[in-house]
Protein backbone atom coordinates (compact mmCIF):
# COMPACT_ATOMS: atom_id res chain seq x y z
CA UNK A 1 0.00 0.00 0.00
CA UNK A 2 1.15 3.45 -0.84
CA UNK A 3 2.63 5.57 1.91
CA UNK A 4 0.56 8.54 0.85
CA UNK A 5 -0.61 9.27 4.37
CA UNK A 6 -2.77 6.79 4.45
CA UNK A 7 -4.03 8.86 4.30
CA UNK A 8 -4.82 6.04 3.36
CA UNK A 9 -5.99 3.38 4.97
CA UNK A 10 -9.29 5.33 5.33
CA UNK A 11 -8.91 7.42 2.50
CA UNK A 12 -7.06 5.26 3.64
CA UNK A 13 -6.21 5.43 2.32
CA UNK A 14 -7.90 0.00 4.53
CA UNK A 15 -5.04 2.19 3.76
CA UNK A 16 -6.98 6.17 3.47
CA UNK A 17 -7.87 2.32 3.02
CA UNK A 18 -8.50 4.05 -0.29
CA UNK A 19 -5.71 2.06 -1.93
CA UNK A 20 -7.30 -1.34 -1.20
CA UNK A 21 -9.15 -3.27 -3.90
CA UNK A 22 -12.83 -2.68 -3.23
CA UNK A 23 -15.35 -5.49 -3.50
CA UNK A 24 -19.10 -5.46 -3.92
CA UNK A 25 -20.91 -3.77 -1.03
CA UNK A 26 -23.92 -5.24 0.75
CA UNK A 27 -27.35 -4.53 -0.80
CA UNK A 28 -29.25 -1.52 0.47
CA UNK A 29 -32.10 -2.24 2.90
CA UNK A 30 -35.56 -2.50 1.39
CA UNK A 31 -38.37 -0.12 2.26
CA UNK A 32 -40.29 -1.74 5.14
CA UNK A 33 -43.25 0.60 4.62
CA UNK A 34 -44.18 -0.75 1.19
CA UNK A 35 -47.78 -2.07 1.01
CA UNK A 36 -48.18 -5.84 1.20
CA UNK A 37 -48.25 -7.50 -2.19
CA UNK A 38 -46.31 -4.69 -3.89
CA UNK A 39 -42.58 -4.50 -4.63
CA UNK A 40 -40.58 -3.42 -1.57
CA UNK A 41 -39.32 -0.39 -3.45
CA UNK A 42 -41.44 0.81 -6.35
CA UNK A 43 -40.27 2.68 -9.41
CA UNK A 44 -42.56 5.54 -8.46
CA UNK A 45 -40.93 5.86 -5.04
CA UNK A 46 -37.48 5.62 -6.60
CA UNK A 47 -38.30 8.51 -8.94
CA UNK A 48 -39.63 10.60 -6.05
CA UNK A 49 -36.52 9.94 -3.98
CA UNK A 50 -34.24 10.81 -6.89
CA UNK A 51 -36.15 14.06 -7.46
CA UNK A 52 -35.81 14.97 -3.79
CA UNK A 53 -32.08 14.26 -3.92
CA UNK A 54 -31.67 16.40 -7.04
CA UNK A 55 -33.58 19.26 -5.41
CA UNK A 56 -31.53 19.23 -2.19
CA UNK A 57 -28.27 18.80 -4.07
CA UNK A 58 -29.05 21.74 -6.39
CA UNK A 59 -29.68 23.96 -3.36
CA UNK A 60 -26.34 22.92 -1.85
CA UNK A 61 -24.37 23.66 -5.04
CA UNK A 62 -26.14 26.99 -5.56
CA UNK A 63 -25.33 28.04 -2.00
CA UNK A 64 -21.63 27.21 -2.41
CA UNK A 65 -21.39 29.07 -5.71
CA UNK A 66 -22.77 32.25 -4.13
CA UNK A 67 -20.75 32.07 -0.91
CA UNK A 68 -17.85 34.60 -1.04
CA UNK A 69 -15.60 32.27 0.91
CA UNK A 70 -15.80 29.40 3.36
CA UNK A 71 -13.73 27.29 5.71
CA UNK A 72 -14.34 23.58 6.04
CA UNK A 73 -12.98 21.12 8.59
CA UNK A 74 -13.53 17.40 8.10
CA UNK A 75 -12.89 14.70 10.68
CA UNK A 76 -12.91 11.19 9.25
CA UNK A 77 -13.11 8.19 11.61
CA UNK A 78 -12.76 4.71 10.18
CA UNK A 79 -12.85 1.23 11.61
CA UNK A 80 -12.91 -2.31 10.33
CA UNK A 81 -14.57 -5.50 11.49
CA UNK A 82 -11.08 -6.72 12.36
CA UNK A 83 -10.69 -4.08 15.05
CA UNK A 84 -8.40 -1.68 13.21
CA UNK A 85 -9.39 1.98 13.47
CA UNK A 86 -8.00 5.42 12.82
CA UNK A 87 -8.75 9.06 12.15
CA UNK A 88 -7.79 11.66 9.56
CA UNK A 89 -8.32 15.42 9.53
CA UNK A 90 -8.79 17.77 6.60
CA UNK A 91 -9.02 21.56 6.38
CA UNK A 92 -9.99 23.64 3.38
CA UNK A 93 -10.15 27.42 3.02
CA UNK A 94 -11.78 28.59 -0.20
CA UNK A 95 -12.21 32.08 -1.65
CA UNK A 96 -13.73 33.09 -4.95
CA UNK A 97 -12.98 32.66 -7.72
CA UNK A 98 -10.68 29.68 -7.18
CA UNK A 99 -8.25 30.38 -4.35
CA UNK A 100 -7.84 27.57 -1.84
CA UNK A 101 -5.63 26.09 0.82
CA UNK A 102 -5.96 22.43 1.82
CA UNK A 103 -4.30 20.66 4.74
CA UNK A 104 -4.34 16.91 5.30
CA UNK A 105 -3.36 15.48 8.66
CA UNK A 106 -3.40 11.85 9.75
CA UNK A 107 -4.54 11.06 13.27
CA UNK A 108 -1.06 10.36 14.63
CA UNK A 109 0.49 13.59 13.30
CA UNK A 110 0.69 16.84 15.22
CA UNK A 111 1.11 18.94 12.07
CA UNK A 112 -0.29 18.64 8.52
CA UNK A 113 1.27 15.89 6.43
CA UNK A 114 0.30 17.54 3.16
CA UNK A 115 -0.45 21.18 2.30
CA UNK A 116 -1.67 22.44 -1.06
CA UNK A 117 -2.38 26.09 -1.89
CA UNK A 118 -3.59 27.89 -4.99
CA UNK A 119 -2.76 31.62 -4.89
CA UNK A 120 -4.43 32.29 -8.23
CA UNK A 121 -1.18 32.09 -10.17
CA UNK A 122 0.34 28.77 -9.20
CA UNK A 123 -0.46 25.70 -7.13
CA UNK A 124 2.11 24.61 -4.56
CA UNK A 125 1.93 21.20 -2.88
CA UNK A 126 4.21 20.34 0.05
CA UNK A 127 4.74 16.90 1.61
CA UNK A 128 6.36 18.04 4.82
CA UNK A 129 7.64 14.72 6.22
CA UNK A 130 9.49 13.93 3.00
CA UNK A 131 10.54 17.57 2.39
CA UNK A 132 9.22 17.38 -1.16
CA UNK A 133 7.18 19.96 -3.02
CA UNK A 134 5.77 20.54 -6.48
CA UNK A 135 4.53 23.63 -8.29
CA UNK A 136 2.55 24.14 -11.47
CA UNK A 137 0.48 26.97 -12.99
CA UNK A 138 -3.01 27.36 -11.58
CA UNK A 139 -5.73 26.00 -13.85
CA UNK A 140 -9.31 27.09 -13.90
CA UNK A 141 -10.56 23.57 -13.28
CA UNK A 142 -9.50 19.94 -13.00
CA UNK A 143 -6.76 20.30 -10.37
CA UNK A 144 -7.07 16.71 -9.17
CA UNK A 145 -6.52 15.29 -12.65
CA UNK A 146 -2.84 16.28 -12.62
CA UNK A 147 -2.09 16.53 -8.89
CA UNK A 148 -2.01 12.83 -8.06
CA UNK A 149 -0.65 13.30 -4.56
CA UNK A 150 -3.49 15.63 -3.60
CA UNK A 151 -6.11 13.38 -5.18
CA UNK A 152 -4.84 10.31 -3.31
CA UNK A 153 -4.62 12.18 0.00
CA UNK A 154 -8.17 13.57 -0.26
CA UNK A 155 -9.81 10.30 -1.26
CA UNK A 156 -12.85 9.72 0.93
CA UNK A 157 -12.75 13.14 2.60
CA UNK A 158 -15.54 14.74 0.57
CA UNK A 159 -13.26 17.63 -0.36
CA UNK A 160 -12.19 15.81 -3.50
CA UNK A 161 -15.83 15.98 -4.62
CA UNK A 162 -16.07 19.71 -3.90
CA UNK A 163 -13.08 20.26 -6.18
CA UNK A 164 -14.72 18.67 -9.22
CA UNK A 165 -15.18 21.11 -12.14
CA UNK A 166 -18.87 20.23 -12.47
CA UNK A 167 -20.07 19.11 -9.08
CA UNK A 168 -23.65 18.24 -10.04
CA UNK A 169 -22.67 16.12 -13.04
CA UNK A 170 -19.98 14.36 -11.02
CA UNK A 171 -22.36 13.34 -8.22
CA UNK A 172 -25.11 12.29 -10.62
CA UNK A 173 -22.61 10.09 -12.47
CA UNK A 174 -21.56 8.27 -9.29
CA UNK A 175 -24.55 8.22 -6.91
CA UNK A 176 -27.08 5.54 -7.87
CA UNK A 177 -30.03 3.81 -6.16
CA UNK A 178 -30.87 6.95 -4.19
CA UNK A 179 -33.31 6.55 -1.29
CA UNK A 180 -34.70 9.37 0.80
CA UNK A 181 -34.83 8.20 4.41
CA UNK A 182 -36.44 11.41 5.65
CA UNK A 183 -35.72 14.27 8.04
CA UNK A 184 -33.47 13.50 11.02
CA UNK A 185 -31.87 15.52 13.80
CA UNK A 186 -28.10 15.75 13.64
CA UNK A 187 -26.23 17.93 16.13
CA UNK A 188 -29.45 19.75 17.05
CA UNK A 189 -30.25 20.58 13.41
CA UNK A 190 -32.70 19.01 10.97
CA UNK A 191 -31.07 17.24 8.04
CA UNK A 192 -32.19 15.38 4.95
CA UNK A 193 -30.97 11.79 5.19
CA UNK A 194 -30.25 9.92 1.95
CA UNK A 195 -28.93 6.44 1.22
CA UNK A 196 -27.06 5.93 -2.06
CA UNK A 197 -24.83 3.45 -3.80
CA UNK A 198 -21.53 5.11 -4.81
CA UNK A 199 -19.76 2.65 -7.05
CA UNK A 200 -19.28 -0.38 -4.82
CA UNK A 201 -19.76 1.51 -1.58
CA UNK A 202 -22.92 2.16 0.41
CA UNK A 203 -23.07 5.84 1.32
CA UNK A 204 -25.29 7.65 3.83
CA UNK A 205 -25.63 11.45 3.46
CA UNK A 206 -27.00 14.06 5.85
CA UNK A 207 -27.59 17.47 4.22
CA UNK A 208 -28.84 20.48 6.19
CA UNK A 209 -32.59 21.11 5.98
CA UNK A 210 -32.43 24.27 8.09
CA UNK A 211 -29.83 26.99 7.85
CA UNK A 212 -27.19 26.45 5.18
CA UNK A 213 -28.10 23.52 2.87
CA UNK A 214 -24.67 21.90 3.19
CA UNK A 215 -23.45 18.35 3.67
CA UNK A 216 -23.08 17.79 7.43
CA UNK A 217 -22.08 14.15 7.61
CA UNK A 218 -21.60 11.10 5.42
CA UNK A 219 -20.59 7.53 6.05
CA UNK A 220 -19.23 4.89 3.68
CA UNK A 221 -19.47 1.13 4.09
CA UNK A 222 -17.08 -0.88 1.97
CA UNK A 223 -16.41 -4.57 1.56
CA UNK A 224 -12.64 -4.88 1.13
CA UNK A 225 -11.46 -7.97 -0.75
CA UNK A 226 -7.85 -8.99 -0.18
CA UNK A 227 -8.36 -12.43 -1.67
CA UNK A 228 -11.23 -14.77 -2.49
CA UNK A 229 -11.27 -16.08 1.08
CA UNK A 230 -10.09 -12.91 2.80
CA UNK A 231 -12.64 -10.07 3.05
CA UNK A 232 -13.61 -7.59 5.71
CA UNK A 233 -15.92 -4.63 6.08
CA UNK A 234 -14.79 -1.06 6.66
CA UNK A 235 -16.97 1.82 7.83
CA UNK A 236 -15.74 5.42 7.55
CA UNK A 237 -17.74 8.36 8.93
CA UNK A 238 -16.91 11.97 8.11
CA UNK A 239 -18.25 14.98 9.99
CA UNK A 240 -18.09 18.36 8.24
CA UNK A 241 -17.89 21.66 10.08
CA UNK A 242 -18.54 24.70 7.84
CA UNK A 243 -17.84 28.37 8.44
CA UNK A 244 -19.28 30.61 5.76
CA UNK A 245 -17.87 34.09 5.19
CA UNK A 246 -15.53 35.88 7.57
CA UNK A 247 -12.06 37.30 7.08
CA UNK A 248 -9.29 35.16 5.62
CA UNK A 249 -5.84 35.97 7.07
CA UNK A 250 -3.27 37.40 4.70
CA UNK A 251 -0.89 34.82 3.31
CA UNK A 252 -3.37 31.93 3.65
CA UNK A 253 -2.94 30.93 0.02
CA UNK A 254 0.88 30.92 0.10
CA UNK A 255 3.11 28.19 1.53
CA UNK A 256 6.36 28.87 3.32
CA UNK A 257 8.67 26.15 1.99
CA UNK A 258 11.30 24.55 4.28
CA UNK A 259 14.86 25.53 3.46
CA UNK A 260 15.88 21.97 2.58
CA UNK A 261 12.72 21.09 0.62
CA UNK A 262 13.37 19.46 -2.75
CA UNK A 263 11.27 20.36 -5.75
CA UNK A 264 9.98 17.47 -7.85
CA UNK A 265 7.70 17.25 -10.86
CA UNK A 266 5.25 14.93 -9.09
CA UNK A 267 5.39 14.13 -5.37
CA UNK A 268 3.51 10.88 -5.86
CA UNK A 269 6.03 9.64 -8.40
CA UNK A 270 8.95 10.84 -6.27
CA UNK A 271 7.68 8.70 -3.40
CA UNK A 272 7.61 5.58 -5.56
CA UNK A 273 9.96 2.82 -4.58
CA UNK A 274 12.11 3.18 -7.71
CA UNK A 275 14.29 5.80 -6.00
CA UNK A 276 15.24 3.34 -3.27
CA UNK A 277 17.36 1.24 -5.65
CA UNK A 278 19.98 4.01 -5.73
CA UNK A 279 20.66 3.42 -2.02
CA UNK A 280 21.86 -0.14 -2.51
CA UNK A 281 25.57 -0.41 -1.69
CA UNK A 282 25.55 2.85 0.30
CA UNK A 283 26.29 3.06 4.05
CA UNK A 284 23.14 2.94 6.15
CA UNK A 285 22.12 6.48 7.15
CA UNK A 286 21.96 7.55 10.78
CA UNK A 287 18.71 6.03 12.04
CA UNK A 288 16.95 6.54 15.34
CA UNK A 289 14.00 4.35 16.26
CA UNK A 290 11.59 4.46 19.19
CA UNK A 291 11.19 1.33 21.31
CA UNK A 292 7.86 0.28 22.78
CA UNK A 293 8.81 1.66 26.21
CA UNK A 294 9.25 5.10 24.62
CA UNK A 295 13.05 5.12 24.74
CA UNK A 296 15.08 5.88 21.61
CA UNK A 297 17.71 3.68 20.04
CA UNK A 298 20.21 4.22 17.26
CA UNK A 299 20.31 1.41 14.77
CA UNK A 300 23.73 -0.20 14.60
CA UNK A 301 24.03 -3.39 12.53
CA UNK A 302 25.46 -6.15 14.70
CA UNK A 303 28.87 -7.24 13.45
CA UNK A 304 28.33 -10.71 14.93
CA UNK A 305 25.20 -11.21 12.82
CA UNK A 306 24.96 -12.24 9.19
CA UNK A 307 22.65 -9.31 8.45
CA UNK A 308 20.07 -6.93 9.91
CA UNK A 309 16.60 -7.01 8.38
CA UNK A 310 14.09 -4.20 8.82
CA UNK A 311 10.46 -5.12 8.11
CA UNK A 312 8.32 -2.00 7.63
CA UNK A 313 4.62 -2.27 8.42
CA UNK A 314 1.56 -0.42 9.77
CA UNK A 315 -1.58 -1.69 11.51
CA UNK A 316 -3.77 0.08 8.94
CA UNK A 317 -2.00 -1.51 5.98
CA UNK A 318 -3.67 -4.87 5.42
CA UNK A 319 -0.99 -6.34 3.10
CA UNK A 320 1.61 -5.84 5.85
CA UNK A 321 -0.48 -7.52 8.58
CA UNK A 322 -2.73 -10.05 6.81
CA UNK A 323 -0.03 -12.73 6.78
CA UNK A 324 1.45 -11.90 10.18
CA UNK A 325 1.51 -15.56 11.37
CA UNK A 326 3.52 -16.64 8.30
CA UNK A 327 5.91 -13.72 8.72
CA UNK A 328 6.34 -14.63 12.39
CA UNK A 329 7.24 -18.20 11.50
CA UNK A 330 9.67 -17.03 8.82
CA UNK A 331 11.41 -14.67 11.25
CA UNK A 332 11.68 -17.35 13.92
CA UNK A 333 13.30 -19.81 11.52
CA UNK A 334 15.62 -17.27 9.92
CA UNK A 335 16.75 -15.55 13.12
CA UNK A 336 18.30 -18.81 14.25
CA UNK A 337 20.65 -18.54 11.28
CA UNK A 338 22.24 -15.38 12.70
CA UNK A 339 19.95 -12.64 11.39
CA UNK A 340 18.72 -9.67 13.44
CA UNK A 341 15.11 -8.65 12.67
CA UNK A 342 13.29 -5.42 13.51
CA UNK A 343 9.57 -4.89 12.87
CA UNK A 344 9.46 -1.15 12.11
CA UNK A 345 6.03 0.41 12.45
CA UNK A 346 5.60 3.46 10.22
CA UNK A 347 3.72 6.58 11.25
CA UNK A 348 1.69 5.37 14.24
CA UNK A 349 1.73 6.36 17.88
CA UNK A 350 3.89 4.20 20.15
CA UNK A 351 0.97 3.44 22.47
CA UNK A 352 -1.10 2.11 19.55
CA UNK A 353 1.78 -0.07 18.37
CA UNK A 354 2.25 -1.37 21.91
CA UNK A 355 -1.42 -2.42 22.09
CA UNK A 356 -1.18 -4.04 18.67
CA UNK A 357 1.96 -5.94 19.66
CA UNK A 358 0.27 -7.39 22.75
CA UNK A 359 -2.38 -9.00 20.53
CA UNK A 360 0.10 -10.52 18.08
CA UNK A 361 3.14 -12.71 18.53
CA UNK A 362 6.16 -10.65 17.51
CA UNK A 363 9.34 -12.69 17.15
CA UNK A 364 11.28 -9.69 15.87
CA UNK A 365 11.94 -6.59 17.95
CA UNK A 366 9.02 -4.20 17.48
CA UNK A 367 10.17 -0.59 17.10
CA UNK A 368 8.53 2.58 15.84
CA UNK A 369 9.13 5.22 13.20
CA UNK A 370 6.32 7.58 14.32
CA UNK A 371 7.25 10.55 12.11
CA UNK A 372 8.18 8.45 9.06
CA UNK A 373 11.77 9.70 9.17
CA UNK A 374 13.30 6.22 8.79
CA UNK A 375 11.01 5.21 5.91
CA UNK A 376 11.90 8.54 4.30
CA UNK A 377 15.62 7.83 4.73
CA UNK A 378 15.17 4.58 2.81
CA UNK A 379 12.86 6.28 0.25
CA UNK A 380 10.09 3.79 0.84
CA UNK A 381 6.98 4.46 -1.20
CA UNK A 382 4.85 1.43 -0.24
CA UNK A 383 4.15 -1.03 2.54
CA UNK A 384 5.07 -3.72 3.28
CA UNK A 385 8.77 -3.16 2.65
CA UNK A 386 12.03 -4.80 3.70
CA UNK A 387 15.54 -3.36 3.99
CA UNK A 388 18.53 -5.66 4.41
CA UNK A 389 21.77 -4.28 5.91
CA UNK A 390 24.96 -6.34 5.90
CA UNK A 391 27.39 -6.62 8.80
CA UNK A 392 29.57 -3.89 7.29
CA UNK A 393 26.68 -1.47 7.69
CA UNK A 394 25.86 -1.16 3.99
CA UNK A 395 22.42 -1.38 2.45
CA UNK A 396 22.17 -4.69 0.67
CA UNK A 397 18.58 -4.59 -0.62
CA UNK A 398 15.41 -2.54 -0.56
CA UNK A 399 12.31 -4.56 -1.37
CA UNK A 400 8.57 -4.00 -1.74
CA UNK A 401 5.82 -6.49 -2.46
CA UNK A 402 3.49 -9.10 -1.02
CA UNK A 403 4.61 -10.98 2.10
CA UNK A 404 5.22 -14.30 0.34
CA UNK A 405 7.30 -12.62 -2.37
CA UNK A 406 9.31 -10.69 0.20
CA UNK A 407 10.08 -13.86 2.14
CA UNK A 408 11.39 -15.55 -1.01
CA UNK A 409 13.51 -12.52 -1.94
CA UNK A 410 14.88 -12.10 1.59
CA UNK A 411 15.80 -15.80 1.69
CA UNK A 412 17.71 -15.55 -1.60
CA UNK A 413 19.50 -12.39 -0.51
CA UNK A 414 20.54 -13.86 2.85
CA UNK A 415 21.80 -17.00 1.13
CA UNK A 416 23.90 -14.84 -1.19
CA UNK A 417 25.32 -12.91 1.77
CA UNK A 418 26.16 -16.12 3.62
CA UNK A 419 27.85 -17.62 0.56
CA UNK A 420 29.92 -14.54 -0.26
CA UNK A 421 30.03 -12.12 2.67
CA UNK A 422 32.40 -9.76 0.85
CA UNK A 423 30.53 -9.87 -2.44
CA UNK A 424 29.51 -6.50 -3.83
CA UNK A 425 25.85 -5.72 -3.08
CA UNK A 426 23.32 -6.89 -5.61
CA UNK A 427 20.38 -4.89 -6.90
CA UNK A 428 17.28 -7.09 -6.97
CA UNK A 429 14.27 -5.72 -8.81
CA UNK A 430 11.91 -3.60 -6.73
CA UNK A 431 8.45 -5.08 -6.82
CA UNK A 432 5.62 -2.63 -6.19
CA UNK A 433 2.15 -3.61 -4.98
CA UNK A 434 -0.57 -3.82 -7.59
CA UNK A 435 -3.60 -1.92 -6.39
Amino acid sequence: MRLVLSLACAGVSACLFATSVLGQGQPAPQNPAAPQGQPAYSQQQASADQAKFDEVLAECVKFLKTAPNYKLEVTNDWKTARGAEGQNHYKMTHARPNLYRIEVQSGFSKTPDLICANDGTQVTTLHDAQQLYSQHPAAEEGELTHNVMLAQSLAGSGIEILMQPNLLDFIHAHATSVKYIGLEMLDNARCHHFHTQWGQQQVELWIGAQGAPLLKQFSRTTQVNIAADNQFQMVATSKLNWKIGGTIPEGTFQISLPQDARRVHCIYEALSCDEAVDLVGQPVPAIELVQLDGSRMKLKPAEDKLATVLIFWASWCTPSTAEMPKVTGFVKDTASQGVQFYAVNVGEDVSLVRRFATKHEFTSAAVCDPAGAVSHAFRLGELPAVVIIDRQGKIRSVMHGAAKDLQANVTRELQAIAASPVLAPTRPPVTGLKQ
